[in-house]
């Protein structure tokens, strides 16, 4: 059966008191997030501190429904008959949710919060599976050792199995998320408001709006697609002005090897080329999710 849910998101960051300006009269509404101080003309990155910051937010990976679903599987289920208190409700195929103040089981796992889960399988009406699941609330799981689970937020996947095989599905992370007995993306930890769609069929495909925040890096996705190693869309790094550096793929971009054109507010940074970077993590969403 299909794990938990994926999501993307578009964060930003605080900035130390400047005097502030407004942003250029022409930009776009998304061009800049807003409570940043716009305190500078210039980018306080160059294009190969923007290539760098890129290049070490992916490193860990994006917010993987697979892996959020068993890491939290594998978490509530050291819940004992007493820690949690499981809220009315529960379903058959989930744990259901449950709510607890710091309870604590007799094998030594903490349970802190109120979390909703539930999972729904239903006939798509033309000989195919609908599998939903959703994951909510805010919750800590943890033991001696300190905090192995920890979710604010929502995840959403919804997984859509036709007759002759096809898959298609989309789900959504918002909030954050972070856990030390997960991998990738989900150990380094971090906020999310992102939404995925994806397709299998003669080849995986993906798509993603929102943004990351991974450690101090901040990234946004506007309209990136993937579909076999061709890549289309815009991929951007927030400068530390609040402004982006933007990585755009052209349509015809299907080389497979991530290449775009980097630029700051218009002013050219030259070729990027971010490679199995950029494509390793989207493909195994693409070719991971709803498996």
């Amino acid at each position: 059966m299909p794990a938990p849910s994926v999501l993307v998101w578009s964060l930003l960051a605080c900035q130390d008191a400047a005097p502030a300006r407004a942003p250029p009269a022409d930009a776009d509404a998304d061009t800049v997030p807003p409570g940043s101080a716009f305190a500078t003309d210039n980018p306080l990155w160059s294009a190969a501190e923007a290539a760098d910051a890129l290049a070490t937010a992916l490193a860990p990976g994006l917010p993987d429904s697979t892996v959020l679903g068993t890491t939290y599987a594998a978490a509530i289920a050291l819940r004992d008959d007493s820690c949690p208190s499981t809220i009315p409700g529960s379903t058959e195929e989930g744990v259901g949710p449950w709510r607890a103040d710091a309870c604590t089981t007799a094998g030594g796992t903490t349970f802190d919060g109120e979390v909703s889960e539930s999972t729904d399988t239903t006939d798509d009406g033309d000989g195919g599976t609908i599998f939903a699941q959703l994951l909510g609330g805010e919750g800590t799981i943890s033991d001696a050792d300190g905090v192995g689970y920890h979710h604010s937020g929502q995840a959403n996947l919804t997984c859509t199995y036709a007759a002759d095989g096809a898959v298609t599905w989309e789900g959504s992370f918002s909030g954050n998320f972070a856990a030390a007995w997960g991998e990738g993306w989900l150990v380094e930890g971090g906020l999310a408001s992102v939404f995925m769609e994806g397709q299998r069929g003669d080849e995986a495909a993906i798509q993603l709006f929102g943004g990351v925040r991974t450690g101090d890096v901040v990234l946004h996705f506007k309209d990136l697609a993937l579909a076999g190693c061709g890549l289309t869309g815009e991929l951007r790094v927030q400068d530390p002005t609040g402004y982006w550096w933007r990585l755009q793929f052209e349509p015809d971009t299907d080389t497979c090897d991530a290449c775009g054109a980097l630029s700051w507010e218009g002013r050219d940074g030259g070729e990027l080329c971010l490679g199995e970077t950029l494509l390793a993590p989207l493909t195994a969403l693409a070719e991971g999710t709803c498996s």
